[in-house]
């Protein structure tokens, strides 16, 4: 196992009442052609209470010399051989300290220098769940916007553009038996534990051709059972008659939103 970092160094950061601690995890496997844009796209935030990690599944290209040429920017990062990509997040969630957790893919970029510094502002509940939109940059669209239960049941919300609060992330890991969308299993546990801000402010430009794009067999077999658990029968029965037709409503809706 390697590590570094400014924490590794004594030096660490803290929260105050004006100024949210905001912890940033990516994590990261032999992504060298991308990640310097990712890495960058962090630092230079103009918020600057800002806690950055970066979770390495031992990488074997050139990812660990682009981590340690910003290793004075980046408050910790480890590399080691992980069980896939929820794992490695989950260890990005052990490590986090801030009173926020958002997760910024290696091939994906914070929308400008400004996010943060628009967002953090509003944060003003400290116990809430905030969440924005992406920018899809091949499909050229941008993707989000409020949501409630059933529309939670037929897309997700991108882990890229929502912010965990601490005593959520600190009590909730991601279930490794999904493999594409523990992430989407997640917000499902989450939605009736918090209070879901949605705040109109692109976060993420996201890249829309990774592994989120495939299926995950193990979420479809179960998915019937985690609406009724944590929505109720009323809403699973809502979404079946919603399903066929979800994909043309909520395109349709998006599209006529992003053109406002």
């Amino acid at each position: 196992m390697l590590t570094g970092g400014l924490r590794t160094k004594g030096i660490t950061k803290t929260s105050s009442e004006s100024q949210p601690l905001i912890t940033v995890v990516t994590v990261v496997y032999n992504a060298e052609s991308t990640l310097e844009q990712t890495i960058l796209s962090v630092i230079n935030q103009t918020y600057d209470n800002v806690e950055y990690i970066l979770v390495d599944g031992a990488s074997t290209d050139g990812t660990l010399d682009i981590i340690k040429k910003y290793e004075d920017k980046i408050d910790y990062w480890i590399s080691e051989p992980d069980k896939g990509i929820y794992d490695a997040m989950n260890k990005g969630i052990d490590l986090a300290c801030g009173d926020f957790l958002v997760f910024l893919g290696a091939d994906d970029l914070l929308f400008d220098a400004y996010v943060f510094q628009n967002i953090s502002n509003r944060m003003v509940n400290r116990e809430a769940v905030y969440y924005g939109n992406v920018f899809f940059r091949e499909k050229q669209v941008i993707y989000g916007f409020s949501f409630n239960k059933l529309k939670l049941c037929c897309r997700n919300i991108c882990h890229q553009s929502i912010f965990y609060p601490k005593r959520i992330y600190k009590k909730l890991n991601y279930n490794l038996r999904f493999k594409i969308y523990a992430d989407w299993e997640y917000n499902i546990r989450v939605w009736n534990q918090c209070q879901f801000i949605y705040l109109a402010v692109v976060v993420t430009n996201f890249y829309d051709c990774g592994s989120s794009g495939q299926g995950d067999f193990e979420f479809c077999r179960k998915k019937k059972d985690l609406i009724i658990q944590n929505f109720g029968k009323h809403v699973y029965w809502l979404y079946l008659c919603l399903k066929p037709f979800s994909r043309y409503i909520y395109f349709l809706r998006d599209l006529i939103l992003s053109k406002r």
